[in-house]
């Protein structure tokens, strides 16, 4: 797999290049876990809840990086996505202030994907 950032070798689509600002997604660990998520499932997780095939292009961190920073390079807290869910999950993410509210409310958020 390409391991470039942004351009026309990477996994990213070009409106989803990496957070400029973040450097974690610049490093060498976050880009390798990423792959390793990729390649291990390369459909999105939830789109699967779905019943949806589609490609993943984003690993995508289930438990917020910002809420659970001991998780952000742990392989089963990264979910491969797609643009469109990681984008749905980002605004549900952008609601939650704590992890009891997180865990009170991600149930409903994937309910809410299935239908």
């Amino acid at each position: 797999f390409p391991v470039t950032i942004g351009g026309s070798n990477s996994l990213l689509p070009p409106s989803q290049n990496i957070k400029k600002t973040d450097p974690f997604y610049l490093s060498p660990e976050w880009r390798h876990l990423r792959r390793m998520v990729l390649v291990d499932d390369p459909l999105c997780y939830y789109c699967d809840l779905k019943g949806v095939i589609t490609a993943a292009t984003i690993g995508d961190h289930f438990r917020p990086k910002r809420l659970y920073p001991e998780l952000k390079l742990t392989f089963e807290n990264i979910k491969p996505s797609c643009d469109k869910c990681h984008n749905k999950k980002r605004q549900f993410e952008s609601k939650i202030a704590t992890r009891e509210q997180f865990e009170r409310e991600i149930g409903n958020f994937i309910e809410s994907l299935k239908g």
